[in-house]
């Protein structure tokens, strides 16, 4: 009975552990210039900064995902340490047909606590699927001309807080950026690799049929 007994504990921690560390669907989009948003140029709008305006983060959230917890918890460390030179919004799904308090879960109150970050409601997905945002905690990093710097997932499994590729890639490059380098050639010159412009993304679907399944308070 007790060989039964871990054999079943380690199918369900294997599984566990192979669902954690699978990505969500990859963006559908590349990375291209576009136009800033419209959220962003009225924040910079309102910031005394001639030169050197700040990057912009865009966060794109299921907010009925538990795995996006960790990722809100990397876009908190990650305005903690680029104090001023990153503005953030974070973008929450919200079906046409749901009343508004259906997005207001626990992840959008986290959100809404971040220093630097607006949360905005996203109806009906639309604005993600024009970024091309498919998994929940997807981030797009771009410049004051909409020029995107990086986009991916800012966690290394799927709720696992802590160092990781995309959160270090973002930090490192707002840092260059902000001192004038231009980061995609560094990284082109670079042996170490240890930064990257896309990483995977670690989530619910932004849009799913299974949607009410998902539950956060």
């Amino acid at each position: 009975m007790t060989a039964i007994w871990c054999f079943v504990l380690a199918v369900g921690f294997g599984a566990l552990t192979i669902y954690s560390a699978t990505p969500g669907q990859a963006s559908t989009e590349s990375l291209q210039v576009t136009a800033s948003p419209k959220w962003y140029r009225a924040q910079v709008s309102s910031i005394q900064r001639e030169f050197n305006p700040p990057l912009g983060l865009e966060m794109f959230v299921h907010p009925r995902c538990p795995c996006t917890r960790a990722s809100l918890g990397e876009l908190e460390k990650i305005m903690s340490r680029l104090d001023g030179e990153l503005i953030a919004a974070v973008w929450m799904y919200h079906p046409q047909h749901e009343p508004a308090s259906w997005a207001y879960t626990d992840l959008w109150r986290k959100a809404e606590s971040l220093p630097g970050v607006s949360v905005l409601a996203d109806r009906n997905g639309e604005y993600s699927k024009h970024r091309g945002a498919t998994t929940s905690g997807h981030v797009v990093l771009f410049d004051h001309r909409g020029q995107p710097c990086f986009q991916g997932g800012i966690t290394a499994a799927r709720g696992h807080a802590g160092d990781n590729l995309g959160s270090g890639s973002v930090i490192a490059i707002v840092k260059e950026r902000m001192q004038g380098s231009n980061m995609s050639d560094q990284l082109t010159k670079s042996s170490k690799k240890k930064w990257t412009l896309r990483t995977n993304v670690y989530g619910c679907p932004i849009q799913n049929s299974t949607e009410d399944r998902i539950h956060v308070q």
